[in-house]
């Protein structure tokens, strides 16, 4: 699926997700909630996986009773299930697409410290997330494109990144309405 990747989005700068930032800065603020139980989108896919843990799925969603993530560890704040385990919605979340396909960093995560704490754009501080998105190959050439100053781009994201965004994009909404 073809999408445009907007420059100045993908230009904002933060800090990098590196362990040492995680455990003694931002605390693993995106895997926190300040209003409630943290929800976590899962693809049909991956609720088996999450139920075997003993955690509760409910309607696609992760449903821990607390404002952190069940994955998130106590002492260091790090994600315990990094990796092929984790949910995808955990590893895109940094970005999402607008009604019109464009590629944006998500509004949250300019609350969070991590924004203007670093020197990274966020193609580079995201770039396991660009990669998960378009395959390695292309989340290269778009890293390449804005490195060398260029603007808005058309990407090819992969269908399955694609239908993931939009079903979790689909799942925000129902919780939203639901008032959950």
């Amino acid at each position: 699926m073809i999408v445009k990747v907007s420059a100045k989005s993908a230009r904002q700068i933060f800090h990098g997700c590196e362990p040492g930032y995680i455990r003694d800065v931002c605390k693993g603020a995106c895997c926190r909630s300040s209003s409630g139980p943290i929800l976590v989108t899962l693809l049909p896919r991956e609720e088996a996986a999450q139920r075997a843990l003993g955690l509760r799925v409910s309607d696609g969603l992760l449903e821990p009773a607390a404002r952190r993530c069940p994955h998130q560890e106590a002492g260091s704040n790090l994600c315990g299930i990094h990796g092929d385990g984790e949910p995808f919605g955990c590893v895109a979340s940094p970005f999402m697409l607008t009604a019109r396909d464009t590629l944006i960093v998500r509004n949250r995560y300019r609350l969070l410290r991590c924004f203007k704490d670093g020197v990274l754009p966020a193609y580079r501080a995201f770039a396991t997330s660009l990669e998960l998105l378009f395959g390695p190959v292309e989340a290269a050439r778009i890293a390449a494109h804005l490195d060398g100053g260029g603007g808005d781009l058309p990407a090819a994201m992969l269908d399955s990144s694609y239908d993931a965004l939009r079903y979790g994009d689909a799942k925000k909404k129902q919780v939203a309405a639901q008032g959950r």
